[in-house]
């Protein structure tokens, strides 16, 4: 698997998301370690790995879709929805047949830029189906991102059909 990641940036507070509203109760000592913008350094630390750690589970939901044969536009609209829903508004995608090119950044969210390749792979339309699904529950609020990178773990391992079904299908 050929990747490329890069991942730097600052955070500002002006723009208040899904990410700051759940560690809103986790400020940390607000007299030291505090940036111009009044975010405490911890906090900001905090919000950079959330990043990340949403762009990642967006690239890996799109690499699961492509590699099993979903289309172009679903995979792009399926990355695009995880990361509104997790509070990444600055999200771009562009996904071609055998390959992703992931991006984010903006003055109020951290850069991140992500290339990988997706060999070609036979088709699983229940992995598709599967990965779809969740975006959409994601997106209605049922997951938490660790609860969805656990459910996106168990849909990857999910057998594919055997080679007398293949046949008959």
């Amino acid at each position: 698997m050929n990747e490329v990641l890069l991942f730097i940036g600052k955070k500002s507070t002006s723009h208040v998301g899904f990410r700051e509203r759940r560690l809103a109760g986790n400020k940390g000592d607000q007299t030291k370690g505090v940036d111009k913008t009044g975010m405490p350094e911890e906090r900001k630390a905090e919000l950079h790995g959330e990043d990340k750690r949403v762009m990642e589970f967006a690239l890996q939901a799109g690499h699961i879709l492509l590699e099993n044969g979903a289309e172009i536009f679903r995979v792009e609209e399926t990355i695009d929805r995880i990361c509104r829903h997790y509070g990444l508004e600055s999200g771009s995608t562009f996904v071609l047949s055998n390959g992703i090119f992931i991006t984010a950044g903006n003055e109020r969210e951290n850069f991140f830029a992500k290339v990988q390749h997706i060999p070609v792979s036979g088709t699983h339309l229940d992995r598709v189906t599967a990965v779809n699904q969740l975006s959409r529950e994601i997106e209605q609020g049922a997951y938490t991102l660790q609860e969805a990178a656990r459910e996106l773990t168990r849909i990857k391992n999910m057998p594919g059909k055997r080679k007398f079904q293949e046949r008959f299908a």
